[in-house]
């Protein structure tokens, strides 16, 4: 298995701030996507979001990552949810397998979270 990563120049990474995190009620401390495996004509990318619940309760969470490409259009997405305990520092990933053309078409990513 090879491993490469995206040349990091390519990747953009831009995080629209829901009302939790523009509230102080979640801190995003880190985004990431890198490729993890290449085989038969197919990438497969890893993604992760690592965020932190500054309250007293749980919160509810849903996070989108668009694969975009040099214009700004949007190729794919990845989709997930999660629940954050009260305080709870988590980190949030997954994989998804691109076409290696479509994969040769990202350069930009954007990550969107939202409390629920």
């Amino acid at each position: 298995m090879k491993t490469k990563l995206i040349p990091l120049l390519l990747i953009l990474t831009v995080v629209f701030l829901s009302n939790a995190l523009a509230s102080d009620r979640l801190t995003l401390i880190e985004t990431g996507f890198e490729t993890v495996e290449r085989s038969y004509g197919h990438v497969t990318g890893s993604w992760k979001v690592k965020l932190k619940n500054n309250t007293e309760e749980d919160i509810g969470v849903s996070i989108t990552i668009n694969y975009l490409d040099k214009d700004k259009f949007k190729l794919d997405f990845s989709f997930e949810t999660a629940t954050l305990k009260p305080n709870e520092t988590k980190t949030i990933s997954d994989t998804k397998m691109f076409t290696e053309e479509v994969w040769n078409k990202i350069k930009n990513y954007e990550t969107k979270v939202e409390e629920q």
